[in-house]
């Protein structure tokens, strides 16, 4: 679980300390896609793209549970609710694996390049 601590500066040079929150998928997903594109105007090849398959998970194991699956820049725009929320980002899949998550894809194009991957796998 990663939170977020924000410490502010006042004008007195203090340091004044907000309480902890928890960061969203939504944030962390918009963070990465912030440090891609550094990346890439600094003239380095990321091994993650915008592109990039990624599961969102929030609330595991209770009854109002999210799970989800984006590209990267799609899981930017997500709004999975209340925390705890978790990002996973997959690697290459096992066909049943892809199965699985076709069942949580964002849309039909993630659902359909599952598909695709679970075919290429097996």
């Amino acid at each position: 679980m990663a939170t977020i601590r924000c410490v502010c500066w006042t004008s007195k040079g203090r340091k004044v300390f907000e309480p902890p929150r928890y960061m969203t998928v939504s944030q962390a997903a918009k963070q990465l896609v912030t440090i891609l594109h550094r990346r890439r105007d600094e003239g380095k090849c990321p091994a993650l793209s915008e592109d990039s398959l990624c599961v969102g998970v929030a609330r595991l194991g209770s009854a109002s549970q999210k799970i989800l699956v984006a590209s990267l820049k799609q899981m930017a725009a997500t709004d999975l609710g209340d925390p705890l929320h978790s990002l996973v980002i997959a690697g290459s899949l096992h066909f049943l694996e892809c199965e699985m998550l076709k069942h949580f894809a964002l849309n039909d194009s993630v659902a359909l390049r599952l598909a695709e991957d679970s075919h290429t796998d097996a």
